[in-house]
């Protein structure tokens, strides 16, 4: 039985966080790209970096999967003034390897679009990257969730002095966050997906379990401190996407008046 528990724990820390944190930049980007429309022309390059890096990020996990890349179209602005891009790509559906891929496949704009955020800014505000990523452990090994008022700390040593790389990191952050939610079709191929994902991931753990249970023990535990870095970076950035949509919203609020 506390196999079956822990495999469940491990499944809502991997898959369901991925879940919750797309259905949630899926919200806030939805009300952020309303308030910018096509009025504020920050959107055009906030939207081209976005679409880009999320459309690179199927490119590349598909192939990492070798699956086979039919058609690519990166960046487009359409006519009803929205921005989008897609990536074809073909794979075997009797392949184990291309059907696992293809949840991988599927939530990369996630996975990729964090990792991307955290290269950057490792380079651009070094002190900034160190203090989030300690968050995670207590001091005596075990993991903890970052507080409001830890957030707060981060938030304003990093526009404390409005140097270009904060500028940049900020530039960076909004227009990934802005695009990094799955569309309807990802949603439904990484759903469609786990049928070949959760078998497998039970099947090996039990494995673990059975002939090496301190591996199996070692394994939950590095998945469990995983998450909670993960979480703690997720809700650093979904605080500061909250500051960018009231940053919009007096945007707005002032150019309405003004029109008036």
């Amino acid at each position: 039985m506390t196999f079956f528990w822990l495999l469940l724990e491990q499944w809502g820390r991997f898959i369901g966080l991925i879940y919750l944190i797309g259905f949630t930049f899926a919200l806030l980007s939805s009300i952020a790209i309303t308030l910018m429309s096509r009025k504020l022309i920050v959107i055009y390059p906030i939207a081209f970096l976005g679409v880009i890096v999320h459309e690179l990020s199927h490119l590349i996990v598909g192939l990492l999967f070798n699956h086979k890349v039919e058609e690519v179209d990166f960046f487009t602005m359409n006519d009803d003034t929205s921005f989008s891009g897609f990536v074809i790509l073909r794979y075997n559906p009797r392949n184990l390897y291309h059907r696992l891929g293809q949840y991988f496949v599927a939530v990369a704009p996630i996975m990729l679009g964090i990792l991307l955020i955290m290269t950057a800014m490792s380079f651009l505000s070094p002190e900034l990257f160190r203090t989030l990523t300690q968050f995670s452990t207590d001091a005596s090994g075990q993991g903890q969730l970052i507080s409001f008022r830890q957030l707060y700390l981060l938030y304003r040593s990093m526009f404390y002095s409005l140097r270009y790389q904060t500028l940049l990191l900020s530039f960076i952050m909004i227009s990934v966050l802005s695009f990094i939610a799955l569309s309807k079709k990802d949603l439904i191929n990484s759903i469609a997906s786990l049928v070949i994902l959760l078998p497998l991931w039970t099947i090996v753990g039990y494995a673990m379990h059975l002939i090496q249970p301190t591996l199996w023990i070692s394994w939950h535990e590095l998945l469990r401190q995983i998450s909670y870095n993960f979480v703690n970076i997720s809700l650093f950035l979904i605080g500061f996407y909250l500051l960018w949509i009231l940053i919009l919203a007096i945007i707005s609020s002032v150019i309405r008046l003004i029109i008036k």
